[in-house]
């Protein structure tokens, strides 16, 4: 992934394809970004249509795009690209799980007329591409490197691979064996290395081989493996005589006390590398002497500025529950402005680019005009929250969805306080000032048979659509009901004659 601090543009740099395609803004809406090429005066339609396909060997799942091509000039140069104006499946969301402007190949060979690699590669004089993503307290930072040759390089080399195929486009090496904890077996397989794959796909029978090593159980909730955290199993791979490690903690991610294996059994005589070997490591793609190259990340460190970095400020890899205030990463980008409302003047965000799922999509799936921010603190230059309080003598906001017959009504009240609002009160909770969020603690959950003491936070969301349990407390809720999970929505199903309350305290 590429990102342009100046421009905010975001790219997935896809190191099995040849193809390159960037969105069009004035061609397909929401959620695709893209460029204004309506006003770009270097934009050519070149006026031949194409199709890319792309399979979820590499991927994690099929998708395909297709439309015309075109070219215009980069900061790098002139260079040819396809323009979408048919979209399948999600050919463009990254690993945050954000939609970018498009898709640069990386591949070994150009190949494709719409390849802008070479572009993009131009003036840093060596052809290589370096990716890698390092590992903080609650934030990954992506890091991109293009151009960098250096002999130093060498002291961080933990393997290399020089590429023999020459009738292929893939990066890959052979692995020779696989080892974790008593598992050790010899092997004669290729494994190729993906940039748009989350997991470490394995044949069948060395998944269950390392399978068998892992206390984890599968859950079809979620459709993954899960299980305790506290297992020191790191999984070894030969390569060329040397050893590449990618620890247990880079191929799972934590959700609350529980962990996912980001493992994938697939029936494919190939492994593929995804997202795990840049979490332990630094990859380089050489484009000049056809190598492939594993190296430590200290090599990110060594003092060298053609290294660039996209940070995401969240947790990414607790990927269940990361979004755990809303229904789907989205984020706003532009700039700040002030204006004059009923109640007197506030500062605001004014977007330029969105991302990701609509943020301002509300319950009945209607876009709003905007979001306003009612957390716990004031904070951030563009709230309009105490604006909006400060004719109402009191800053308190309520909301309440009331089902009345066919129809649902939504209440919103801004400063209301009442000395008779005590006789109606159910539960309150004291917040802590470390925390932004409204929150509350919980001491127990019970549904019919179903009845648990706990010791967990909750937070009050206005922006999901749907009440969030960790996976221990869900299943155990879903098995006191009669419903089957449906594949085609996602969703759980069932009668809905099920007089089930849930209760917490």
């Amino acid at each position: 992934m590429l990102d342009s601090e100046e421009d905010a543009h975001l790219f997935i740099l896809d190191v099995t394809s040849s193809n390159s395609f960037v969105y069009d803004q004035t061609t397909l809406r929401w959620p695709y970004i893209g460029f204004d090429f309506e006003h770009s005066k270097t934009f050519k339609n070149l006026s031949e249509p194409f199709e890319y396909e792309y399979r979820s060997t590499y991927n994690d799942e099929d998708s395909n795009v297709a439309g015309y091509t075109a070219e215009d000039v980069f900061e790098n140069g002139r260079g040819e690209f396809g323009l979408p104006t048919k979209v399948n499946g999600e050919p463009s969301r990254n690993f945050d799980e954000l939609y970018t402007d498009g898709r640069i190949g990386f591949a070994r060979f150009k190949g494709n007329r719409t390849s802008i690699r070479d572009t993009l590669l131009k003036n840093y004089g060596y052809r290589k591409l370096w990716l890698a993503i390092r590992v903080y307290p609650n934030v990954l930072v992506y890091v991109i490197g293009l151009g960098h040759n250096s002999k130093k390089d060498a002291q961080f080399l933990i393997a290399n691979a020089k590429q023999q195929d020459s009738n292929s486009d893939l990066w890959s090496f052979p692995v020779t064996s696989i080892k974790t904890g008593y598992y050790n077996v010899k092997t004669n397989i290729s494994a190729v290395v993906s940039s748009t794959s989350y997991f470490i796909k394995l044949p069948t029978q060395y998944f269950n081989g390392i399978g068998k090593k892992l206390n984890m159980k599968y859950d079809h909730t979620i459709r993954r493996y899960i299980g305790p955290c506290n297992q020191n199993v790191n999984i070894t791979f030969g390569i060329n005589d040397r050893e590449v490690t990618i620890p247990f903690e880079y191929y799972t991610d934590k959700l609350e006390d529980l962990c996912q294996l980001n493992l994938m059994a697939h029936d494919k005589n190939v492994i593929v590398f995804g997202r795990p070997i840049y979490m332990s490591h630094a990859v380089g793609f050489d484009f000049e002497t056809n190598d492939l190259g594993i190296y430590t990340t200290d090599i990110i460190d060594n003092d060298d500025t053609s290294f660039k970095s996209y940070t995401t400020r969240q947790d990414v890899r607790k990927t269940v529950v990361k979004n755990r205030a809303n229904d789907a990463a989205s984020s706003v980008i532009g700039y700040t402005a002030e204006d004059v409302f009923e109640s007197g003047a506030g500062g605001f965000g004014v977007p330029t680019k969105l991302r990701g799922k609509s943020p301002s999509k509300v319950f009945n799936g209607d876009e709003a005009e905007g979001r306003i921010g009612f957390a716990r603190f004031d904070g951030q230059k563009n709230s309009v929250r105490d604006a909006l309080f400060e004719y109402r003598g009191y800053k308190k906001l309520w909301l309440a969805i009331e089902q009345r017959s066919v129809i649902t009504v939504s209440s919103v009240r801004l400063g209301h306080t009442s000395q008779k609002d005590d006789q109606l009160l159910i539960a309150k909770a004291k917040q802590d000032n470390a925390n932004n969020f409204w929150s509350f603690p919980v001491s127990s959950i019970k549904t019919s048979n179903y009845n648990v003491k706990t010791d967990i936070s909750a937070i009050v969301s206005s922006t999901s659509y749907f009440i969030k349990l960790p996976l221990r407390y869900f299943t155990a809720v879903i098995n006191k009901l009669n419903v089957k999970y449906d594949r085609d929505i996602g969703r759980y199903v069932g009668p809905c004659d099920q007089d089930l309350l849930t209760t917490r305290k």
